[in-house]
């Protein structure tokens, strides 16, 4: 396998953050895992010959049309509060009250609402954002589409992987084949592959993930771009091209979550704990993404550009995980939130300070917070929610595996700087 290339980038951002520039970060506990097993011979992947069916239309947005640029947001492992929620339908408040982290597997479509709104009022060369929230565990709620209505549950890491003793499915409440905290995310990021080829074939849509989200998107694209793991499952196969332009990731634990590793030494169920532990020859999933060119920059058909953004105040994911991506084969835009502002929200840890999951409910326009971009500091600078705007502009302008990066005649906006 390839080096970590970050290693040998001692300025990049992430290197910064680790020596102690611009802020202290403690580092994350490393311990040697059994989570993986390996298998046999790999032999003639499987297509998947089953499908559950699907919801009435009703429950799907209206069709995409070509005038409009779809854009999935995709939720992170738990949130706080998810899978009991109790948020209006219609998501009539636009920020949750937040509790704390849940062992609990679940999100919520109504996290969104903030973001959503903002995307409806923008419009990039006269078309409109779509957003839909995406879903794929079993107590989801307020999601506009899931998953488990594309690709087969049995393969690639799904029950047959596992056999009868797989503890990763578990049924919703309206029937539909879901899963728990204890799914493969490998197995989430091949329903996710077939799930956006069923509903858009080779139309581009863009990506927001939230924490663990990232992940489940970005081993999407390995898998769709030919990469393996060393436990390859024969069974998977993915959709031969997806046209992903933009992912926008939001506190990924890209190279580990701060608490994965006590979280799985001392709950090993959900198993989603021992899958987030970085830096582990035996995590065959977050190992092969962190160690491979095609897993730190993965691709889409036609290119794909990143954008990894972190907070400093974030207890789960320290900002050095999260934008802990890029390659030889290609950079990504890398941004970490040190202040919210003077004039803080109300919602936010202290009142300025972004806690995990915080990034996408602040869609303010002002300019005051301080980021770092790239290897450079700013001030007086946009809110999370004008950086993924411009990010799916930018991203939206992709051709040929490149971004043209340009400075929108908006001056609220910066032009997203490679390291």
């Amino acid at each position: 396998m390839a080096p970590n290339n970050a290693a040998a980038r001692p300025n990049s951002l992430a290197n910064r953050i680790r020596n102690g520039a611009p802020a202290t970060i403690c580092r994350r506990a490393v311990a040697t895992l059994g989570l993986i097993a390996s298998v046999g011979a790999i032999t003639a992947p499987i297509l998947p010959t089953a499908r559950p069916a699907q919801p009435g239309s009703s429950m799907l947005p209206a069709a995409y049309s070509g005038a409009n640029i779809p854009v999935l947001l995709i939720h992170g492992a738990a949130t706080p509060g998810g899978g009991n929620s109790t948020m209006a339908a219609g998501c009539a408040t636009s920020v949750k009250t937040h509790t704390w982290f849940e062992l609990e597997a679940g999100g919520d479509g109504c996290e969104w609402a903030a973001l959503r709104r903002f995307l409806d009022q923008r419009t990039l060369n006269g078309a409109h954002f779509q957003s839909i929230t995406e879903g794929y565990f079993y107590n989801d709620s307020n999601m506009d589409d899931y998953i488990d209505y594309s690709g087969d549950p049995g393969l690639c890491y799904g029950a047959r992987y596992y056999g009868a003793g797989n503890d990763g499915q578990q049924a919703a409440a309206d029937g539909r084949p879901s899963h728990n905290a204890n799914a493969d995310i490998r197995h989430l990021s091949y329903q996710l592959a077939w799930r956006i080829h069923d509903r858009f074939g080779d139309q581009p849509v863009s990506i927001v993930a939230d924490s663990m989200g990232g992940l489940v998107v970005r081993g999407m694209l390995y898998g769709a771009g030919g990469g393996r793991y060393p436990d390859q499952d024969p069974s998977c196969a993915y959709p031969s091209a997806l046209n992903v332009p933009t992912v926008v990731t939001l506190s990924t634990p890209n190279d580990g979550a701060a608490p994965a590793y006590a979280g799985c030494h001392l709950a090993p169920n959900p198993r989603e704990f021992c899958q987030l532990v970085g830096n582990d020859r035996h995590n065959a999933f977050l190992w092969t993404l962190d160690h491979t060119d095609g897993g730190l920059n993965p691709q889409g058909a036609g290119g794909t550009d990143w954008t990894v953004m972190g907070s400093a105040s974030d207890p789960m994911v320290p900002p050095a995980s999260a934008i802990h991506l890029g390659s030889r084969s290609g950079l990504v835009h890398q941004v970490v939130f040190y202040s919210a502002s003077t004039s803080c929200h109300p919602r936010l840890v202290n009142g300025c300070a972004y806690p995990h999951g915080g990034l996408k409910q602040d869609t303010r326009s002002s300019l005051d917070t301080v980021v770092w971009v790239g290897s450079s500091r700013r001030s007086g600078a946009p809110h999370p929610g004008e950086w993924i705007f411009e990010a799916l502009s930018r991203g939206n302008r992709v051709t040929g595996g490149s971004a043209t990066v340009t400075t929108p005649s908006d001056p609220r906006h910066y032009a997203l700087l490679a390291r």
